[in-house]
């Protein structure tokens, strides 16, 4: 009996499962063309298209190709606008291709240049989509759209599917109220305003609630910023407002309010007394200027108590979450904590977390002139007792001046020695290059398991002769970025980092002077030449790409 699986012994049914888990781009990557019985399958089955960073335009054709005949099985769209080439993608979608039975549409980092007007009317007609999001990272502006143009678009659509609508991008949103009418389907929306104070507040807020009148799921993001500045004066103050005109959103059951802005906490008082029958609220506060007038309210649970017990009363559920910069005078924790006794007693499945001190897993280190060679070190030691820094995955040092040397090595080799897990390192070539870093034997073990590595250069690029000794202390490296002087001595490390660098997936070397010599480095000379160094490796071609502007050489290995 032969007791062995064949892929053509799976029922179709298992093929359609093991479909629906894959993006469109791996699925038609792997099973395209392989027999009729798998093109009779993926002719049937919904698709998914998921565009990231890391794809290449190579793989933005060969997708692209195959939409010709499988358009209409796409049911959702997530793709990042700007891919690693520096391609944009949206308007390759949505200009060549009809998504007819599309239900969700995400879009990330818009690059500047791409226009989504007339894109934005085209999703609008499509009847079957449900979700639509857009996604803009902070200080990435819609440069060539009009924000408010946009938004307007997206709110008064007339689209009788879609129910969820998320625009996390820069608006003040303060021509909302000038709407005719704003999509009536639309069950759960998500807005991130921004603006000077004088133009973004509590009342900006309150407009936009009188358009939201049959939302369940709210979610709001205050926050200020100097660079969306302009003449334009709105009163930062509730008394503003008639009483009697205070819209109530009867059917709001879910909010979240996320606030990186200057607000009075009754202001918050005020936003809650206009959802009687909210359930759900999730509250998130960044301050990171010490200069907050309003902390400590904040951080008084008896108020807390107040606000909810007064506005919210069919409330089953709500988070706090508060980061908060203060100096002086410093928060007694004992009085913090005691405070919020209220919820701890009455909700049996409510607790908090207090922690002083809230770092990620990145470490950055500042220097500052000083009078004791010993601070740096004893500043770091005290740090250790606040963070763990066993914990810490990414080490950047920026660039110093001014700085005693043999302060700055030891402090960095105390910082290599107390982050023994860290993978990704940003440091001065010239510190790098040091005898003392690079040949400390009790760094090496760092060294080896880091996989990505930044050098930022201080008018020192990196020497030719150094590389062989680069690739040993650093076997692992996946990710590489670096500057020298001239293509010449760029083309000699590339050649090293080929033939040495197994595990290499991404190389980025900046040269200020050009060369005479042909740019040999095409994909098939990069292909054929870690096949012979490398035989066991397995080379996915499509993922393959190089890029040379005659400043900048970037090679794509996966």
């Amino acid at each position: 009996m032969n007791g062995k699986t064949h892929l053509e012994d799976l029922s179709n049914e298992i093929f359609c499962e093991i479909f629906d888990y894959l993006h469109m781009l791996h699925t038609f990557t792997g099973f395209a063309l392989l027999n009729q019985r798998i093109s009779n399958i993926l002719k049937s089955i919904p698709l998914h298209i998921n565009i990231s960073f890391e794809n290449s335009r190579q793989q933005i054709d060969f997708l692209l190709s195959h939409l010709t005949f499988h358009e209409d099985q796409v049911i959702s769209i997530n793709t990042l606008d700007r891919i690693r080439d520096h391609s944009s993608v949206i308007h390759l979608l949505f200009n060549r291709h009809n998504f007819t039975n599309l239900k969700s549409c995400k879009f990330v980092s818009i690059y500047s240049m791409t226009k989504l007007n007339n894109i934005i009317k085209q999703i609008g007609n499509l009847d079957k989509l449900v979700i639509l999001q857009i996604y803009q990272p902070d200080r990435l502006d819609l440069n060539e759209n009009n924000n408010d143009e946009l938004t307007r678009i997206l709110l008064t659509n007339k689209s009788l599917s879609l129910r969820s609508l998320k625009l996390q991008y820069p608006n003040h949103y303060l021509n909302i109220s000038n709407y005719t009418f704003i999509n009536s389907n639309i069950i759960s929306l998500c807005l991130r305003i921004s603006g000077s104070s004088s133009t973004v507040s509590v009342y900006t807020i309150l407009q936009i609630f009188r358009v939201c009148y049959r939302i369940r799921y709210l979610c709001i993001a205050l926050q200020h910023e100097k660079r969306f500045e302009n003449n334009i004066n709105v009163s930062n103050h509730l008394s503003s407002i008639n009483a009697t005109e205070v819209p109530i959103l009867s059917q709001l059951t879910y909010f979240h309010l996320r606030i990186c802005a200057l607000c009075d906490i009754w202001s918050i008082s005020s936003i809650l007394n206009c959802m009687p029958n909210l359930k759900q609220f999730y509250f998130f506060l960044l301050i990171l200027r010490p200069s907050f007038p309003f902390t400590n309210q904040y951080l008084d649970g008896h108020v807390w108590q107040q606000i909810l017990e007064n506005n919210v009363s069919y409330l089953s559920k709500f988070e706090f979450h508060m980061t908060v910069t203060k100096r002086r005078p410093k928060v007694d924790l004992d009085i913090f904590i005691n405070s919020f006794s209220y919820f701890v007693t009455k909700y049996s499945n409510w607790n908090m977390v207090v922690d002083r001190w809230m770092y990620g897993p990145r470490l950055q280190v500042n220097f500052r002139e000083t009078t004791n060679d010993n601070n740096g070190h004893e500043n770091l030691t005290y740090l250790s007792n606040f963070i763990y820094l066993t914990n810490i995955t990414t080490l950047e040092f920026p660039p110093i001046f001014h700085v005693n040397q043999t302060l700055l090595l030891l402090t960095y080799i105390f910082c290599f020695r107390s982050c023994p897990k860290v993978i990704i390192l940003a440091i001065n070539t010239s510190v790098l290059l040091s005898s003392k870093i690079i040949n400390n034997l009790t760094l090496i073990p760092v060294f080896k398991q880091i996989k990505m590595i930044k050098l930022i250069t201080e008018d020192i690029y990196f020497p030719s002769n150094f590389i062989l000794q680069f690739v040993e202390r650093f076997p692992s490296l996946v990710h590489i970025e670096l500057q020298v002087f001239s293509f010449d001595i760029c083309s000699f490390i590339i050649e090293v980092l080929l033939t040495q660098s197994e595990q290499l997936s991404y190389v980025k070397i900046n040269y200020h002077q050009d060369t005479l010599l042909d740019d040999y480095f095409t994909r098939e000379y990069i292909t054929t030449k870690r096949r012979q160094v490398f035989p066991l490796n397995i080379i996915n071609q499509q993922m393959m790409n190089v890029k040379n502007n005659g400043q900048t050489i970037e090679i794509w290995l996966s």
